[in-house]
């Protein structure tokens, strides 16, 4: 009689073991995603110089530093469930799962702070490339950076301004570096041609 209940105890055990091993393993490669996920918007020059357009946007990188040790603990995690799975230690399994409730918290965690500030860093975001467009793009020295980051900023994404063509209007490149004799210019790399009539289409626009 007790020969089948270890029996199907013992199956039951490796079920157990190989679901911790598949899942471990899984963790592991979408903790090494995200590991490198991190480190190429860390280190990818066109998204520096996008980071760069926007002036206090140097809290960017400290999400992808944020990215990055997710990733890694994510490695650890999957790594100590394979361990643990593999060689059957209770120790090695719960400290697994004492880390991987710690994970699902943080991630938990992670995604409330995102919702609830989603606004506050489009405003952020928004203000910045503002700053940009109106202040520093078309200036020489230091603004000479920026004017580049904006310019692969638009062509790339199709757009013109922070939220619409009309942000040029009374902007330092307008004003003191167009040679158009328009109501606002805007810059080459914008994806609309601006005439006479667009100030007012803009502000008709802004109504409806």
């Amino acid at each position: 009689m007790g020969t089948p209940k270890k029996k199907e105890m013992s199956e039951t055990v490796w079920c157990c073991m190989y679901i911790i091993r598949v899942y471990s393993f899984l963790l592991m490669i979408l903790g090494s995603g995200l590991v490198a996920v991190g480190l190429w918007l860390r280190l990818d020059p066109v998204t520096q110089q996008y980071v760069n357009s926007v002036e206090g946007l140097d809290q960017y990188y400290y999400g992808t530093y944020a990215m990055m040790g997710c990733g890694a603990f994510m490695i650890l995690v999957g790594f100590l469930g394979c361990c643990g799975a593999c060689c059957e230690s209770q120790c090695l399994l719960c400290m697994y799962v004492v880390l991987l409730v710690c994970l699902f918290l943080m991630e938990v965690g992670g995604g409330v702070w995102a919702y609830f500030h989603k606004d506050k860093v489009k405003e952020v975001i928004t203000e910045g490339l503002m700053t940009t467009v109106k202040d520093v793009y078309g200036k020489e020295g230091s603004g000479e950076v920026a004017t580049k980051a904006l310019d692969s900023l638009q062509s790339d994404l199709k757009c013109c301004g922070a939220s619409a063509p009309t942000d040029w209007y009374n902007s330092y490149y307008s004003d003191e570096v167009s040679t158009l004799s328009l109501i606002y210019s805007v810059p080459d790399s914008c994806c609309k041609d601006v005439t006479v009539d667009s100030l007012s289409e803009g502000i008709n626009s802004s109504f409806h």
